[in-house]
């Protein structure tokens, strides 16, 4: 991009400029008065592309930009994003002038209303004055040379301008950002024309133009999106279409060159013509990479027991969200202990009984600021020996996947989210990142979760067995079966299917790792003995009140 010329909004020293010499260092450039003007200069082909804010952290959209997309939608795309700091700083003529005796106070009108509270409580007689860009507002102060007058604007700006820095990143927020894409002439291409980073995705700009009114189309629209072709949505802000309606942006993940994406963009079309007669209409603003104010803290993970069903499971989950992934397992060459070296974050997918044993061997290796996950049935086993064991500086979640490997997507899965004292910004990433896919998140501590499943998984699978078993042991082939099975009874030997079929493993550590399932089994076999002794005498007035009790204890009614 340095070969390129740019346009950005002007003077030199705005917070477009700082961004357009971080995005292309040595690039031409070219400042323009407007952002119009700057759509402009990219039309008639003045410049090779130009660069403009689209949002800020703190007060959202810039909604002249939202409005001059659509305006010129037929003659320019997007592509590229890029987010920049504003660390907004206060300057004067004087290095010592007192700064309650300021008076007015010159800036952008964002930048103003971006240093509020600092204004209000430090400044709250001086009176506030927008100009067409920060640079600008700097400048006039330094050329009036007015003791009683400052300028709010970046620090480079501030010196540049010859006045003197009085206060520092006196914004609302301490980490504010704005978000700046990149517009070109001409139409979106259809192919992906740059490689993404590590960690980075793409995303698609879509806008919608309902044409007029009629209840529900918004509603219809964004259901395709989201629910018929499963995208994430990113954003969606409206704007008047200056003949009375509405238009909507929309940002969602994924490119326009994706099956996925073109999919979902043809449906949107194809709703427009054959529902709304062409009325509505999807106006396609481009493919890019995304830029968000929210770094995620990790970009790579490493798994150990990456062949098994869930680790399986989890590569490929992990590198399609953009995820950097270094497989470990019987089948790879990598040890735990050289993965470990390279990665963020640790995702066990083992045995519970091997858990201990590896996470002793990699403890030593592990850095703070790591996050190691463990995916176990039970929590009593292995999360409490983790914490035991990894060094300080560490964090530790325990998670919990309620579902086989056989599945092609997160949404709608049960996952139990297990907490520990260590945890922080790296595990509240990750549960973040189930959550954005689809996951269903439950937190539950340990004695919470091993209660639980002692029954969901432990009694489960014990009695599934014994079922099984006594299946066995009576018809020499389960098809004998097929002719007389009701619904119920086809759904109980599924599930009879499913357990054996499991690691011999899994169902020895359920019934052995997990302390409450001693009580659970206990209890179960209490109760068959109970109602096996009155059958057998043909008392069967304690079975229909253990019929009547649960049958009120699923009842919707019951309290």
């Amino acid at each position: 991009m340095s070969s390129s010329k740019f346009a950005f909004l002007g003077p030199h020293g705005t917070y477009s400029d700082l961004a357009l010499r971080k995005l292309a260092p040595g690039a031409k450039t070219l400042a323009k008065q407007s952002l119009n003007e700057v759509f402009q200069s990219v039309v008639n082909g003045e410049v090779d592309a130009g660069l403009v804010p689209i949002e800020n952290k703190i007060q959202g959209p810039v909604t002249e930009t939202l409005d001059l997309l659509f305006s010129f939608h037929d003659k320019i795309h997007i592509i590229d994003s890029l987010t920049s700091s504003i660390k907004h700083c206060l300057g004067t003529v004087l290095s010592d002038s007192p700064l309650n005796e300021l008076s007015e106070v010159y800036s952008h009108q964002q930048a103003l209303d971006q240093c509020s509270k600092y204004l209000g409580n430090s400044l709250p007689g001086a009176a506030r004055y927008p100009f067409e860009s920060t640079s600008k507002a700097a400048t006039l102060v330094a050329e009036k040379k007015l003791a009683g007058i400052a300028a709010i604007a970046a620090e480079e700006t501030i010196l540049n301008a010859g006045l003197h820095v009085r206060e520092k990143d006196i914004g609302n927020i301490s980490d504010n950002q704005t978000r700046f894409v990149i517009i070109k002439l001409g139409q979106p291409p259809a192919d992906k024309l740059s490689k993404l980073g590590k960690g980075e995705e793409f995303v698609t700009s879509l806008i919608l133009h309902p044409g007029r009114d009629r209840q529900g189309l918004l509603f219809e629209l964004l259901e395709i999106i989201s629910v018929q072709h499963r995208i994430n949505l990113l954003s969606i802000h409206s704007r008047p279409d200056l003949v009375g309606g509405f238009v909507f942006h929309l940002e969602m993940e994924g490119h326009i060159s994706d099956t996925r994406t073109s999919d979902c963009v043809k449906t949107l079309t194809n709703y427009c013509q054959e529902q709304t007669a062409d009325v509505a209409k999807v106006i396609i603003c481009g493919s890019y990479k995304r830029s968000t104010f929210r770094k995620t803290p990790f970009d790579s993970i490493g798994i150990i027991g990456a062949h098994g069903t869930m680790g399986s499971f989890f590569s490929k989950f992990f590198e399609d969200a953009g995820i950097s992934v270094t497989a470990c397992d019987i089948k790879t060459k990598i040890t735990p202990e050289k993965l470990v070296k390279d990665v963020d974050v640790i995702f066990l997918s083992l045995p519970m009984s091997e858990i201990t044993s590896i996470t002793s061997k990699i403890a030593p290796l592990l850095r703070p600021g790591q996050l190691i996950i463990e995916n176990c049935s039970v929590k009593h086993a292995a999360l409490l020996k983790i914490e035991e064991i990894v060094p300080a500086g560490v964090e530790v979640l325990g998670i919990h996947t309620m579902f086989g490997g056989d599945i092609s997507n997160l949404r709608d899965q049960n996952i139990v989210i297990t907490e520990t004292q260590s945890c922080g910004p790296l595990a509240q990433s990750f549960a973040d990142l189930l959550y954005k896919h689809g996951a269903r998140l439950t937190k539950a501590s340990t004695l919470e979760h091993d209660k639980r499943t002692s029954f969901v998984q432990s009694l489960v699978h014990f009695s599934s067995i014994c079922m099984a078993d006594v299946m066995r042991e009576s018809f020499s082939d389960p098809d004998e079966l097929e002719a007389f099975s009701t619904p119920n009874a086809r759904r109980t030997i599924e599930t009879l299917r499913r357990v054996v079929a499991q690691h011999p493993t899994l169902s020895s550590d359920l019934q052995t790792l997990n302390p409450e399932a001693i009580e659970m089994r206990i209890k179960f076999l209490k109760k068959v003995f109970e109602l096996t002794l009155s059958l057998n005498n043909a008392d069967t007035e304690p079975l229909l009140k253990t019929i009547e009790k649960s049958k009120l204890y699923f009842s919707k009614d019951n309290n």
